[in-house]
């Protein structure tokens, strides 16, 4: 299940998004990339601030956890590309080295956020984004 939540501020000129949220839960069961959450990035020449919330469990409660913040920018309708670095607020801590590291990818004009369990072990995602748009 995904839940959205956006604050929309009229700001003289037109009704604009300016916070949105998205939670969601997914399960995997090895060691495959597995999109969580894919949002679209429509506006040309806009800049995206993303903050991000990955955590994941086992049935052993093994945890996973990363906390990420990143921009992510349109230059005139090309597609999105990386402004600057990522920023760990929480570096990714992992009870078990053979479980993936979240991410996030580029594909179009979306930006997926991603998270790869291990072989053979079914895992928990609790995968929460923020972001505001310029545009």
């Amino acid at each position: 299940m995904q839940t959205r939540f956006a604050l929309s501020l009229h700001d003289n000129v037109a009704l604009r998004q300016i916070y949105n949220v998205v939670a969601r839960r997914i399960g995997t069961t090895d060691a495959t990339v597995t999109t969580a959450v894919t949002i679209p990035l429509a506006n040309a020449d806009s800049i995206v601030l993303f903050s991000v919330l990955w955590r994941g469990i086992d049935a052993a409660h093994n945890m996973v956890l990363r906390e990420s913040t990143f921009v992510l920018r349109r230059i005139d309708t090309a597609g999105p590309t990386q402004l600057g670095s990522t920023v760990d607020l929480i570096a990714t801590v992992k009870d078990d080295a053979g479980v993936g590291t979240p991410s996030f990818a580029i594909s179009g004009n979306n930006a997926l956020l991603q998270v790869t369990g291990k072989a053979s072990t079914n895992y928990t995602w609790d995968v929460e984004a923020t972001w505001r748009e310029l545009f």
